[in-house]
């Protein structure tokens, strides 16, 4: 197998000292201690570089244009086909010895330089230093040369003069390339005698360049890249179709939600409202007790015990039947609370509100009860009293009777004026 790799001025001093072994770092597959069996079948005297600066100057000096994207230099790697000692054999008759396989080995080589040399020039041939030393690797050559044509311009005045340019795009054609493999097979099985195979897929449809070969593996694994990517794709669409699946059932519930909210936040006014009504309703029967407790204490004190307020018949009945009254409707609205809140049981604080009007409202039938114990107390008192007379022979019931009345009536006018 051949191949040919083109390169521009920036990598040719590292691409000669490679071939010369002079920079092996990083180069894993080089086994140094066989590096002493590489040759070059290409040797300058004033060395491999200096060779190579002197044919560019040539160009230079004769008008030939360059840029940094002109190249520079070529290179064409030139492999020992793997069966190539087991055709040699067959040809022979018997096996070989290492050291009719190393000249064979060298002979293969230098045939193929001088096909190479034929078609390039050997004037322009920089080196051909053949490697041994890759041991996961074939015996192989690389032959450098730079790309230079001659041709003579004609001037008007009808002189000639010889012009070197490098032309690397027509000495590497397309036509040249086509039969490079099969045109250097036929030179080799003639040169050596037998059948040597230069021919695999990567040259039967015409040489192909390292590039070239990389671009097509490239375009594999672009390929492959392009399947997944598809494969890809199709599960994405895939993913986002259910997505959009979950995202539709995601809004159905959040609008069933919403709905539920919104019904659950009118059955919380609706109860709100209720309890409102309900604590209006109490705080008025609190307001009704509240008022039969103030009237209670505005009565005067009197001298017959200390402590003591004294309130007609008629006023306490009165006083009584407001204050049961008062409880049961207090009594009716804590049932209805309490229906209340078995109906919702998150709303246990309006509850404990109840509990304390509860007791509130204890408190105050507790000052009922002491009231009708404070009046028995005086009707006892006043049993007494009515055997009682003054100096006047006059009862002293009757004497608080007339200041009760006179009180009684005195602050009834100014409840009636406030």
């Amino acid at each position: 197998m051949a191949h040919y790799e083109k390169y521009k001025s920036a990598g040719v001093w590292h691409l000669i000292e490679h071939d010369m072994r002079e920079h092996t770092q990083g180069r894993e597959n080089i086994d140094k201690s066989l590096s002493c069996n590489n040759y070059n079948l290409e040797i300058h005297q004033e060395g491999e570089k200096e060779f190579f600066r002197s044919k560019i100057e040539q160009a230079k000096k004769s008008g030939a244009r360059m840029t940094d994207e002109t190249i520079h230099l070529v290179s064409c790697v030139i492999t020992l086909p793997k069966n190539f000692f087991e055709n040699a054999e067959k040809e022979k008759g018997r096996k070989l010895t290492d050291e009719e396989k190393d000249k064979l080995q060298r002979e293969f080589f230098q045939s193929a330089k001088e096909f190479l040399d034929k078609y390039h020039g050997k004037e322009n041939c920089v080196s051909a230093w053949v490697h041994v030393d890759e041991p996961n690797a074939q015996p192989h050559m690389h032959y450098k040369t730079v790309p230079i044509r001659e041709k003579e311009k004609k001037y008007k005045d009808g002189h000639t003069k010889t012009v070197f340019s490098l032309d690397c795009k027509n000495i590497l054609n397309r036509s040249y390339l086509q039969k490079f493999h099969q045109n250097l097979q036929q030179h080799l099985e003639i040169d050596l005698g037998f059948n040597v195979e230069m021919m695999n897929g990567a040259t039967e449809n015409g040489n192909k360049t390292i590039q070239e070969m990389k671009n097509e593996k490239q375009q594999k694994v672009i390929a492959e890249q392009a399947k997944t990517i598809n494969e890809q794709e199709n599960t994405i669409q895939d993913n986002e179709k259910t997505i959009q699946e979950q995202a539709e059932e995601i809004e159905n519930n959040e609008q069933l939600i919403q709905a539920k909210a919104e019904e659950l936040s009118e059955n919380i006014e609706y109860f709100r409202q209720d309890l409102n009504t309900i604590k209006q309703k109490i705080e008025r029967e609190a307001n009704k007790l509240y008022d039969v407790g103030k009237r209670v204490e505005e009565y005067p004190e009197t001298k017959l015990k200390k402590g003591h307020r004294i309130v007609p018949d008629d006023e306490l009945h009165t006083m009584i039947e407001k204050g049961w009254f008062s409880r049961n409707g207090i009594k009716d609205m804590i049932q209805e609370t309490f229906d209340l809140v078995a109906r919702m049981p998150f709303i246990h604080r309006i509850v404990a509100k109840n509990k304390d009007l509860q007791q509130e409202n204890y408190r105050l039938r507790q000052q009922v009860l002491d009231l009708q114990k404070q009046n028995k107390e005086q009707s006892k008192i006043l049993q007494l009293a009515e055997n009682l007379h003054d100096k006047s022979g006059r009862s002293i019931l009757d004497h608080l009777k007339e200041r009760l009345q006179k009180t009684f009536h005195k602050n009834r006018d100014d409840d009636f004026e406030r």
